[in-house]
């Protein structure tokens, strides 16, 4: 019984121990996350709440979080303004080493989140108090492969543990908020064997040349529209005359020694250097601006750009649901995160968002950005141009590892050129398409092409990689699963002259370098001949060609405090420099005074519509005549001065919800647009009794509040009168328009019947589409109307009888089974009826203006009656169930001197197995069947001097 009592005791007090020792684990462990909840509510400060949906309606309200990256107190100067403090250090395409330099694995370029990866790679940077970044886990999408090349099988990348994952979670530098990491299965990976085609499986359909690229640049560079400014202020000046000092910057007398003219496109203009002139990138002390404090700037007014600070990484890692293949989470808040700031700064607003820039080198950056910060620089990884990357604009960020914190130079340098044996070189994963091609042609195939899958784990592998591409003259850096890959820096690093084989990728800083000093560019469709054309480059050009890279090597290097022309300033002056050739001054504006805000308008100018390169600005009106004040978030005008003499008062996208009464004193106003505003019925009343707006010409109250038609009567020179977008259940109340009116829209209301317009004489555009229409009725009084914009209604039936000036009519998603009705239309030369019910093309035949004819998305079985279209240049009829090609040969060899483009996807006859048709098109080098063959891909027209074959 002792014995039992003294064991009962024993088993006690371990259970207790155990339960004491349990404790303080999982005490340790909610402490550890606690403190990294909240990071990305700092991209939202002042107390933002933000909603961010699948979270269980859970409130994120920001609070300040010690570990997160600020802005310098102290900071001073003139420069970029980092728009919140609670930012985080950019993702400048740094990658790690925990897997060989070989066998990286690259983030997959998704087209959709249903391409969207199912296992996830985890790797981890070791971190010191003095590294250059601190201590970070990554988690990257990738997906188990196993395709089979030559009998070698491509093996699975090993995952960390979750334990691991979030004990060096825990350390990390940037803060991750806890909620990500509740749901387990974010952490863990789970290998998938079936695979879909992604479009980083497939060749690009279109390639854009080195050539191009450069025209692209140089066109960019004269012409450069993109920043149009509302208001300027001394620091656009100040960018002006910065333009103009580059553009016609001297040659350079003395070239310091970390320049080598002849890896620049123009070193003189290379030297106009932005110390200069640009205060760059406020950010804490501690991090990359220890020492720059020259870059920072505490007042926004003194800024050349603005700073947007997230981390791609952390928002996938935070607002990624994992196999969910959906990324509104991660849209709505970067929409959310946008809007914040247009509307806590006027700056985004001015020229939106064209001098704000961020930093991404997440391969879903630049598709979910394109959304919301579409005209931001965005300085990317995945710099593809047909990803939506803007030459001119866009910044080519170079993938870079930093392979050990404390000495993040290591492994530098290479052999010298006499003792480079190994002609070219590659080893790597079996990522994408490319690289699958590049070992089928040249593995084991010569001794003088070394070229590998991927080589085994291990420290001797690393090394023997490395020693490889210290040995070789060449090595090759093919694409993955994006355009961009680390290679291009690492041959950089080990002196090897880097082959690019990448359609579609802008090299790193391409604004500034030139890459055909130091690298070469290889097309993808020329992998067969890839020996050839490096045996081609002659020994003395290869010298100067690895020389160039060895001077080129000091750009591409990270240091723990930044040094002049390395990477990180060759990232800020890349920026910088892309800021300089976007500024367009729009109007001439003093600096508004710190105390109000105050809007004086001043001389305007307005691009012209021509797209000719160098066409001047046009000067229009004088210092008092236009006050634009477009997107600036003004609740009311009480601090903006309206001069009397206005002739135009633009407030569009405002949050107006009522009328200022000085307006009614604006006598000589001629167009005022109130639109995007939140004017109801009752605020836009008092229009109707301001009687010395009387020669008001145009009247915008687009997209705001409205139920019903404004009494416009006073207005008796009305010429455009826009109320779409609104919630307008009915036209009464038109007829109190003016028969001098032009132009009428009213689309995307409520709508039922076209009434009280008859009236309307001189009418010439017509718009009442998304509304609720089902008849064409009261339209045969309208002998001068040129545009009729029907579309997205219920008619059933055409009636458009006296219509003879007609030029346009869009009847698309309707009711119609039949084409009746167009024959009086003799003038008409665009015509849109797809998305109907239409089984058969009649009626057509008088339309001998006609160029445009869309009758995609209907029943159609044959093309019929068009062939007297001999103007016709545009024909859709795709998704239709047309069986024949013959017959479209023949029905188009009236407008064969003019047809360019030919729409026959999803038809019956682009499934035939000999899809091949001569439609005898001499001026069909453009056309395009958008046909789908029996193999799914994309068949086009091939023009051969007066043959079109499709």
């Amino acid at each position: 019984m002792e014995v039992r009592s003294e064991l009962r005791k024993q088993s006690r007090s371990g259970k207790r121990k155990w339960a004491i020792l349990v404790g303080i684990v999982a005490l340790t462990h909610i402490l550890l996350l606690l403190s990294y909840g909240d990071a990305l509510r700092y991209l939202l400060p002042d107390g933002r709440r933000l909603k961010l949906p699948n979270e269980n309606n859970a409130l994120m309200t920001p609070s300040r979080n010690t570990l997160a990256v600020n802005v310098s107190e102290d900071s001073a100067g003139s420069g970029i303004h980092v728009l919140e403090k609670n930012g985080y250090v950019p993702d400048f395409g740094l990658r790690n080493e925990s897997e060989d330099d070989e066998g990286f694995v690259e983030n997959v370029d998704f087209e959709s989140f249903e391409d969207a990866k199912d296992s996830i790679i985890i790797k981890e940077v070791a971190g010191s108090s003095d590294s250059l970044f601190p201590s970070e886990t990554t988690v990257m999408q990738n997906e188990s492969v196993s395709t089979s090349n030559n009998g070698h099988q491509v093996q699975n990348v090993s995952v960390q543990s979750q334990k691991n994952v979030k004990s060096s979670m825990s350390s990390a530098g940037f803060s991750i908020a806890g909620s990500a990491f509740g749901n387990s299965s974010l952490l863990v990976s789970k290998n998938v064997s079936k695979k879909k085609k992604m479009r980083c499986d497939l060749p690009p359909k279109s390639v854009t040349k080195m050539d191009e690229m450069n025209r692209i640049l140089a066109r960019h560079r004269r012409t450069s529209r993109a920043m149009r400014l509302r208001w300027s202020s001394r620091r656009d000046e100040e960018i002006l005359t910065a333009r103009k000092e580059i553009e016609n910057a001297p040659p350079v007398a003395t070239i310091e020694r970390q320049l080598y003219p002849p890896i620049f496109r123009n070193v003189s203009m290379f030297k106009s250097y932005m110390p200069q002139e640009l205060r760059t990138y406020g950010t804490d002390t501690q991090g990359l601006m220890e020492g720059n404090k020259q870059y920072t700037v505490k007042d926004p007014r003194k800024a050349h750009l603005y700073y947007m600070p997230f981390s791609a990484r952390m928002l996938e890692y935070t607002l990624y649901v994992r196999n969910s293949h959906n990324r509104t989470n991660l849209r709505q808040f970067l929409k959310e995160y946008t809007e914040h700031i247009s509307s806590k700064y006027p700056f985004f607003n001015r020229t939106d968002g064209a001098d704000h820039f961020l930093v991404a080198c997440h391969d879903w950056a630049p598709y979910e950005t394109r959304h919301h910060m579409e005209h931001c620089i965005k300085a990317l990884c995945n710099a593809d141009v047909t990803a939506g990357f803007k030459i001119g604009r866009d910044i080519s960020l170079p993938e870079t590892y930093v392979r050990a914190a404390k000495n993040p130079l290591r492994d530098l340098g290479g052999k010298p050129p006499s003792q480079r044996r190994t002609l070219a070189f590659y080893a790597g994963s079996m990522h994408g398409y490319l690289r699958q091609i590049l070992l089928q042609h040249w593995k084991d195939k010569d001794p003088d092409m070394k070229i590998f899958g991927r080589m085994p784990f291990g420290v001797a592998s690393k090394m023997n990689y490395i020693e490889q591409m210290k040995s070789s003259k060449y090595c090759i850096c093919p694409k993955g699963y994006e355009v961009n890959s680390p290679r291009v820096v690492e041959s950089i690093f080990y002196e090897c002259v880097p082959v690019i084989i990448s359609d579609n990728f802008v090299p790193p800083f391409f604004e500034v370098l030139d890459w055909s000093a130091f690298s070469v560019i290889v097309a993808e469709k020329d992998i067969p001949r890839l020996k050839d054309i490096l045996l081609s480059i002659p020994e003395e050009k290869y010298v100067k060609m690895q020389m160039a890279v060895r001077k080129a090597q000091r750009h591409f290097l990270w240091h723990a405090k930044p040094e002049k022309y390395d990477l990180f300033h060759m990232v800020l002056h890349s920026i910088w420099y892309n800021r300089v050739f976007q500024a367009k001054q729009k109007f001439a504006l003093d600096q508004f005074p710190q105390s109000s805000f105050v809007v004086i308008a001043s001389l305007k100018q307005k691009a012209m519509n021509s797209e000719k390169e160098d066409e001047p600005l046009e000067e229009i009106g004088d210092s008092s005549n236009v006050l634009d004040l477009t997107s600036y978030q003004l609740h009311s005008l009480d601090t903006v001065e309206l001069p009397p003499t206005l002739i135009e008062l633009d407030l569009t996208a405002n949050r107006l919800s009522g009328l200022d009464t000085r307006i009614a004193q604006l006598s000589t106003l001629k167009k005022l647009s109130l639109r995007q505003n939140l004017i109801d019925d009752s605020a836009v009343e008092p229009l109707s009794h301001w009687d010395a707006l009387s020669d008001l010409e145009e009247l915008i109250l687009r997209d705001n509040k409205l139920a019903k038609v404004p009494d416009i009567n006073i207005f008796t020179k009305l010429l455009v009168f826009d109320i779409s977008f609104n919630e307008i259940t009915s036209l009464e109340g038109i007829s109190k328009a003016s028969s001098t009116l032009k132009e009428l829209y009213v689309s995307k209301n409520e709508v039922n019947k076209i009434v009280e317009i008859e009236h309307l004489h001189n009418l010439q555009i017509l718009e009442l589409g998304s509304n609720r229409l089902r008849v064409m009725e009261n339209l045969e009084n309208f002998t001068k109307l040129e545009e009729l914009w029907l579309g997205r209604n219920r008619i059933k039936v055409v009636n458009l009888c006296g219509l003879k000036c007609i030029k346009k009519i869009s009847l698309q998603s309707n009711r119609l089974t039949s084409m009746k009705g167009f024959e009086e239309c003799v003038a008409l030369e665009e015509l849109y009826l797809s998305h109907n019910g239409i089984s058969k093309m009649e009626g057509l035949s008088a339309l001998v203006n006609l160029r445009v004819l869309d009758v995609s998305n209907n029943k159609l079985t044959s093309v019929d009656d068009i062939q007297n279209l001999t103007k016709l240049e545009d024909l859709w009829l795709n998704d239709n169930q047309i069986e024949s090609l013959e017959a479209i040969t023949e029905a188009v060899t009236g407008s064969k001197e003019k047809l360019t483009t030919i729409y026959l996807e999803n038809n019956p006859c682009a499934k035939s197995s000999d899809y091949v048709a001569v439609c005898l098109l001499p001026r069909g080098s453009d056309l395009r069947a958008w046909a789908s063959n029996s193999g799914n891909q994309y068949v086009d027209c091939v023009s051969v001097k007066g043959n079109s074959r499709v």
